[in-house]
């Protein structure tokens, strides 16, 4: 074909596409609802959006501005409204996840999370759920009092040296610890080294680009399959080396080199699939999910617990107060058990309050319309239309939340209404059928570990005042330094 040809073929098509963009832009069908300029045209405005770390901000913003939807793509939209979670993620509804979703696993595996299709999502859950269970989360309290002593043995060292630490990054090696243990039936070691190994690096490295591909998914297959065709030449993806890391643990119990009388995540994976209840598959899903998100959300709301007991001190007197006089009655033991700390109502309250104000997923929790459209905040959205509420938009609504940016805990302690009003909303651990299995694991972590914190020791911020550095892509990862002192 000569040049001439190939230029007018060239030229038609780039005609076409921008032609096609500059119509879905302003007579689309979403051509009335407002957003960023940009957002109209392309999808990569919420990539470029999304590379400073703080795109949740961003978002909280534009709808102040905007109202309670906004377009941020040419076919997506960010709802701030408490009826649409009814719509979009109620029980039962055809609004699947999209395609954003399949960037965090790789192009021919699925998991709990990337999974799109309700059915086979629902098998895969059914499986492992009794794993996840209130009435399984007490056998796995035995490793959490391991890691937290490990925790406190440090803690005391810092308070010897009157050495500041990275609070964010050692709670997260103590999130990773006890994932450890409760997956596989011993911790990784990460506070016994006081630094990362590599594996969280790789978690976040998987997790970043998971962020940035999902926004443009068909990129996904072709970076797999660059990618396979380097790794005779020893290129690895970080998710090909987490899942190794996950593959050797599971493969040292196979072997019988690690002993299954622990009781722990993986003896239970490995009994159902004896019972031909489960899949080695299931079982490698299962172990990466724990490892891969189980350390990074505990941690994250561990950090901002902490961080706002310490830049509101008389709320933190208040729960010591509380934890003190539950102490000297004889009424909790060195470690708090889980039942005692559920005993502690302004406890719960900090809890709840903290994952609150700094939920650690910070991305739209995006969904498809379905066929025949939804009307969702006034506005008819027609089918394959993406849609999600974020967790840190949903939080900072002023009518469901008043003095949405106030640390006030006495908020989970008013009217069972206003409370119930305030849950329908509550989205850290995301809403509906696609809840975070592992919500309970995280909720028994933070519940035994923060009133231990309180009642032991004293936090301040080094330097004094200064404020956090907290970076978001999909979770919204914090950096404070404290120095830690014994009472």
């Amino acid at each position: 074909m000569c040049p001439e040809y190939l230029a007018i073929v060239f030229g038609s098509v780039f005609f076409i596409i921008v032609s096609r963009r500059i119509y879905v832009a302003f007579w689309g069908p979403l051509n009335d609802i407002p957003g960023p300029f940009w957002a109209k045209f392309t999808r990569l405005w919420e990539v470029y959006a999304l590379i400073p770390g703080d795109f949740e901000r961003k978002l909280i913003a534009l709808h102040r501005f905007y109202g309670p939807i906004v377009r941020i793509g040419p076919n997506k939209c960010s709802i701030d409204d408490p009826d649409a979670v009814k719509i979009i993620y109620g029980l039962g509804k055809p609004f699947v996840k999209t395609s954003y979703y399949s960037a965090f696993t790789d192009v021919d595996k699925t998991s709990l999370f990337s999974e799109r299709e309700p059915s086979i999502h629902a098998g895969m859950r059914r499986r492992i759920a009794k794993l996840y269970s209130l009435t399984n989360l007490l056998s796995y309290e035995a490793f959490v009092d391991q890691c937290t002593a490990t925790l406190e043995d440090k803690f005391r060292k810092f308070c010897i040296e009157q050495r500041p630490i990275e609070m964010g990054a050692f709670l997260q090696y103590y999130a990773f610890d006890v994932i450890g243990s409760i997956t596989a039936g011993h911790p990784f070691g990460l506070m016994e080294k006081e630094g990362d190994d590599g594996i969280i690096g790789q978690i976040h490295r998987a997790t970043l680009y998971s962020s940035f591909i999902g926004i443009v998914p068909d990129l996904h297959y072709w970076y797999q399959k660059v990618l396979d065709k380097l790794r005779p030449y020893g290129v690895n993806s970080s998710r090909a080396e987490l899942l190794d890391f996950v593959n050797f643990h599971i493969g040292q119990r196979r072997r019988g080199i690690t002993p299954n009388d622990k009781n722990d995540f993986l003896t239970k994976l490995l009994l159902l699939e004896k019972e031909g209840a489960n899949t080695h598959a299931d079982t490698q899903v299962s172990c990466r999910s724990n490892i891969a998100a189980g350390s990074d959300t505990t941690a994250i709301s561990l950090g901002a617990i902490l961080y706002h007991l310490i830049q509101n001190q008389g709320k933190m007197e208040k729960l010591r107060d509380e934890i003190d006089k539950k102490w000297a009655a004889g009424e909790l033991s060195d470690p708090i058990t889980f039942k005692q700390s559920q005993e502690l109502p302004y406890l719960q309250a900090v809890i709840k309050e903290g994952l609150r104000m700094h939920p650690a997923i910070a991305v739209v929790l995006a969904r498809c319309v379905p066929r025949g459209g939804a009307v969702i905040c006034g506005k008819y959205l027609p089918e394959n239309t993406e849609v999600g509420i974020n967790a840190w938009v949903a939080h900072r609504n002023e009518k469901v939340f008043p003095e949405s940016t106030a640390f006030r805990p006495e908020r989970w302690l008013g009217p069972k209404t206003e409370i119930s009003r305030m849950d329908s909303y509550f989205a850290s651990f995301g809403f509906g059928s696609r809840t975070c299995i592992g919500r309970h694991i995280s909720f028994l972590e933070i519940s035994k570990l923060v009133p231990q914190l309180i009642r032991k020791h004293d936090f301040e911020l080094e330097p004094p005042n200064m404020e956090w550095v907290v970076k978001s892509h999909v979770f919204a990862k914090q950096r404070f330094h404290c120095k830690i002192k014994q009472r």
